[in-house]
This record gives structure tokens, C-alpha cells and sequence, in this order.
């Protein structure tokens, strides 16, 4: 080292090594240039870290704090409907049940590099436990209502909540830790970029839905049924905001566990596609366009439900039920159909089109759910 060029002391990091040398160049100017020591971590993309204790991976106090009380919002309106024992907050309720689901979800994975801890584990449980109380505290009153339709929800909600509080909370630690496997930038893109913006966008979607049914059910009388009053909007708004957790789900939270098989645009166009895929294709597309039908039918100010909404939103939750367990069972069955497909048909993946130089495009399954 020459008199010229001095080496600075370096914080030391759990991260990649930062090294920052000053330099006297011939103009007599100084110039400091910070190289990144990268061998394994530049072919992982791994990004250093902000600060030793990894913060910049993960969310802080307070958004945790804000998702969690977010998360409470659906169930402590349950509560409120079973002691009162009132229609009214039975069905706000449910119309704020995809509200507090987006809100566990994001708590639950807003820490995926320490995911395995035992706080973690507690969190995501907790999460996952917390979205099923909407559908039973809910269908819990309605379920024993006096009208049809709301019996039939009342049973669905139910049944569902049961459901989800045996599966959600295995399935919350089974996720986060499939998150914390990704590397530091995928992880710093998708608590940054996924979860954070993502969720913000669709919860804003989801709270402009449910308080316009909820608005017509302060509204109404309470000596009338409440359905032949404000049916329209409540089944259709709470049937746009399951769609609107779907797409969020397939759009936001799907996307970085799903490193095996990438779909082509020529796939797409050719409706080429895994037998599980083509199956999950087909019944969000019929909730995509059910969901367009109720969305141009929905009425603010109040309606009874006609016999042709009821048609259209039957056929939205047997598809919502199909898709449900045709996710499930590809969760159960792996990749082993893709694998199969590809070496039966000698398919190339887009990893494999990158490195040999190719220049066709992926898309993912957020531009699945655009195209729908």
C-alpha cells in the first residue's frame, strides 16, 4: 500500500464485507470508492444488511402492532354481534372477514428470516387461528336466523371457520418458513415490495367494498328483514372481497414459492398447461367474471336480492369452493405432474432459456392474474 492510498476501518457486518478505500488521484483529488466483496453472496443476490440486527428484512414494531390490531377488527366485531345477538354485526362481520385475513397474512410473514423462531411460530399461529373467528362467530348467529339465505351463509361462514382454525395455523408456519429459504434480496423485495405496498393496496379495495354495505346496514330498520333491505349490497360486497383476497393470494404471496415451473405467454396462448394449473385457471376465471356481474349489479342504497343474483353468486362459491381444495390438493401432490410434463415433452425452463441465452419472457402468477 502506498503512501497515496490509505485503507479506512470498516464496521464489521453478518452480511457481505464492505470495504471503502480513499484514494489520492494525479489531479491531487480525493476520491473514495467503495467495492462489495461479493463470491457467493453476488451469485445468490444477497444484498447486505443495513444494520447487524437485520431490520432491513423485516417490519418494524409498529406496522406489526397496526397489522395485528387490523387483524382483531372482524373478530371483536363477532363478538359484539353474539352478545347482542344482532344480525347487523353478525354480517359486518363477514363483510370485514378478507379485511383481517390480508392483515394475519401480512403479520404472520413480515418476519421471514427469523420465521423459525419461537415468537415467530407463536405469531403465525396466532395469525392463522385469528382468521378462522370471523366465519365462526359470524355464522354463529346467522346460521340460526330466520331467513333462508342467511342460513345458508350462516352454515357456509361456519363450517369454513371450523375448517380454517384446524388448517390456517400449520399452514401459517408452513409458509413463513418457505419464506425464510429465499434469499436476503428476495426476502428484502418481498416484505418491501410484496407485503407492504401489496397489502396496502388491496386493503383499501377491501375497506371502500365493505363500508358501503356497511353503510346501508346502519341504515336499516330494525324491525325488517335485514336482507330484503340491504341484501344487495352485502352477498355481492362480501363475495367481491373473498375475490379480492384471491387475487391478492395468487398475486402477492404466491408468487416467490413458486421457483419450479414458470409459465410461457405461448403457454397461456395454447392453454398448454399442467392439469392442476389449467383447473385453478378456470374457476378463477369464472370468479373473475361473477365478480364483474355483481360488481356492475351492486346497489349502495339498498336492495332486496334478486333470484338472478342468487344464480350468479351460487356459481361464484362453487367456484370459490373448487378452487379452494384444487389449491389444496396441488399443495399435497407437489410438482411432480410438471416434472413429468417437462421431461415427457423436453419443455425448457425459463431459468434454462436465460442461461442459454435465450430472450423469452416468464410470467408468473401475477400476470395470470392480470390476464384474468
Amino acid at each position: 500500500m502506498t503512501d497515496n492510498e490509505t485503507k479506512l476501518p470498516t464496521r464489521p457486518s453478518a452480511g457481505p464485507t464492505m470495504q471503502s478505500r480513499s484514494k489520492v488521484t494525479d489531479s491531487g483529488q480525493k476520491r473514495v470508492s467503495v467495492t462489495l466483496e461479493l463470491g457467493e453472496a453476488e451469485s445468490q443476490g444477497e444484498l447486505p444488511q443495513a444494520d447487524d440486527d437485520g431490520k432491513a428484512y423485516k417490519m418494524a414494531w409498529q406496522l406489526r402492532l397496526g397489522f395485528f390490531l387490523g387483524s382483531l377488527l372482524s373478530p371483536a366485531i363477532g363478538v359484539v354481534g353474539l352478545v347482542n345477538w344482532d344480525t347487523k354485526y353478525a354480517w359486518t362481520c363477514l363483510l370485514f372477514w378478507m379485511f383481517s385475513q390480508v392483515c394475519a397474512h401480512t403479520l404472520a410473514y413480515s418476519n421471514p428470516a427469523k420465521s423459525a423462531s419461537k415468537n415467530e411460530r407463536k405469531i403465525q399461529k396466532i395469525s392463522g387461528f385469528i382468521t378462522a373467528l370471523p366465519g365462526i362467530l359470524g355464522g354463529a348467529r346467522l346460521k340460526v336466523d330466520n331467513d333462508t339465505t342467511a342460513q345458508y351463509f350462516g352454515w357456509f361462514s361456519f363450517c369454513f371457520g371450523i375448517f380454517f382454525a384446524f388448517v390456517l395455523p400449520f399452514t401459517f408456519s408452513f409458509m413463513a418458513s418457505e419464506y425464510s429459504n429465499m434469499n436476503k434480496k428476495k426476502i428484502y423485495d418481498f416484505v418491501v415490495m410484496s407485503l407492504l405496498k401489496g397489502s396496502g393496496s388491496v386493503l383499501g379495495s377491501l375497506v371502500y367494498i365493505s363500508t358501503a354495505a356497511f353503510g346501508c346496514i346502519q341504515r336499516a330498520d330494525p324491525t325488517k328483514n335485514l336482507l330484503n333491505q340491504c341484501g344487495n349490497p352485502i352477498i355481492p360486497s362480501f363475495c367481491l372481497s373473498i375475490f379480492l383476497f384471491w387475487t391478492w393470494l395468487v398475486s402477492v404471496l404466491a408468487p416467490p414459492l413458486i421457483t419450479s415451473f414458470h409459465v410461457t405467454w405461448s403457454d397461456v396462448a395454447l392453454f398448454d398447461l399442467p392439469n392442476n394449473l389449467n383447473t385453478q385457471g378456470s374457476f378463477y376465471f369464472i370468479m373473475s367474471f361473477t365478480s364483474l356481474v355483481m360488481f356492475a349489479m351492486l346497489n349502495e342504497e339498498g336492495e332486496s336480492i334478486s333470484d338472478f343474483s342468487v344464480g350468479v353468486m351460487s356459481v361464484f362459491f362453487m367456484a370459490t369452493t373448487c378452487l379452494l381444495f384444487s389449491v389444496l390438493q396441488a399443495e399435497l401432490c407437489g410438482d411432480r405432474e410438471i416434472d413429468n410434463r417437462r421431461r415427457t415433452n423436453g419443455r425448457i425452463t425459463i431459468a434454462d432459456q436465460k442461461e442459454g441465452g435465450g430472450e423469452k419472457m416468464g410470467l408468473d402468477m401475477r400476470d395470470l392474474a392480470v390476464i384474468v
